[in-house]
């Protein structure tokens, strides 16, 4: 029996992109993003099954290490490096046909001497700064400095033309404003002879027909997480589980776990269980997340541990040291989504999604 294992539901991903697909206009492609390691689902194994079911046009990923990871897998789609790229690091990338984001003229500059020293062309993605203020080149003088530059140039092709929207779930009329700075730099690069893919909305915007352009980026709405449309029933992937190691009944007054934060109201039947924040379970759970055994919630009592946690069992029935606890997943007619335990952490479902570390024992079901 393993001591925590994190399992990743392969058919609950594509059945995502379906539905992900179904709601996007026809003719819109889908780039799907598989940075972080798929936002801890497994970037090779998440990539390889939307290839092999024609669910995406290309993948996004955030290092030039990723990229490559993803070739020598096999992935044959495009693949485009959304963020800065080293000197050291490009003759790789170009080898390993890999996209790139150019954010500056600088940038520009060196990919092309790179390519040209190779003796291929580079393909790659311009950057426009709309009001994330991350990186991308600023419209005005800077874009059109660029775009003249980019014109005598040989040895890169501008295939895709991009921005990211700061607060597209919050704020409205700032995603409009950044939109409306991302059409102009976008008829900007036309007026120049180019005629790049458009894609500016993410997870939280694709849904919305005026932001598809020709391409959006699917990403935490794949793994089923960040609040998407209620009708698409995106569904979570991953289930995190693990089994009791101690059980022990003890009465009122008790305290239990380091600092004593926790004092049974009851006699109480506490639970251990071998995960803890070195495991990437957040120390900010204590005292408010559950866990699931035998189908009900068991709140999770006193501070977290950097390797163990203890649970309050009282009300969940007959358990032993074969029971299943799931901490993140569902059990029964229960489910703690990445949303719930990011909420009770004060975090982003992200951040709870990619943050299980190496001893963490993952496996993939299809």
């Amino acid at each position: 029996m393993r001591r925590i294992e994190l399992k990743v539901d392969l058919g609950i991903i594509e059945e995502n992109a379906r539905k992900i697909s179904d709601h996007i206009a026809s003719g819109v492609k889908i780039l799907s993003v598989v940075k972080a390691d798929a936002y801890g689902h497994g970037s090779v194994q998440v990539a390889r099954r939307l290839e092999e079911k024609n669910l995406t046009d290309c993948f996004a990923v955030a290092t030039v290490d990723e990229g490559i990871r993803l070739r020598e897998a096999g992935i044959k789609s495009e693949i485009l490096v959304l963020g800065y790229f080293s000197s050291d690091e490009t003759e790789k990338a170009i080898e390993n046909e890999l996209s790139f984001t150019v954010y500056s003229e600088e940038s520009l500059f060196f990919l092309n001497e790179s390519a040209r020293e190779k003796k291929k062309t580079a393909n790659a993605h311009l950057k426009i700064e709309t009001g994330m203020n991350r990186i991308g080149i600023k419209p005005g003088e800077e874009l059109d400095s660029l775009l003249c530059s980019w014109k005598e140039i040989q040895n890169v092709k501008m295939k895709g033309i991009f921005s990211h929207f700061s607060s597209a779930d919050s704020d409205p009329v700032y995603t409009e404003s950044q939109f409306s700075v991302f059409q102009k730099a976008c008829e900007k690069a036309r007026e120049h002879g180019f005629s790049p893919v458009r894609h500016i909305a993410a997870s939280s915007a694709m849904f919305d027909e005026k932001y598809q352009l020709d391409m959006v980026r699917a990403g935490i709405a794949l793994y089923g997480s960040g609040g998407m449309k209620d009708e698409l029933k995106l569904v979570p992937a991953q289930t995190l589980i693990s089994h009791p190691v101690r059980i022990m009944t003890v009465p009122k007054g008790t305290k239990i776990g380091y600092s004593m934060n926790f004092t049974s109201e009851r006699e109480t039947v506490v639970m251990t269980v071998p995960c803890g924040y070195g495991d990437g379970y957040p120390r900010s759970l204590s005292n408010r997340a559950s866990v699931l055994v035998n189908g009900k919630r068991a709140p999770v009592i006193g501070n977290v541990c950097m390797d163990m946690l203890m649970a309050d069992i009282t009300d969940c029935g007959n358990v032993d040291q074969d029971t299943q606890v799931v901490l993140l997943g569902s059990q029964g007619n229960e489910c703690i989504t990445p949303d719930e335990l990011a909420d009770l952490a004060n975090t982003i479902p992200y951040e709870i999604m990619l943050g299980f570390s190496s001893r963490v024992t993952r496996t993939w079901t299809h």
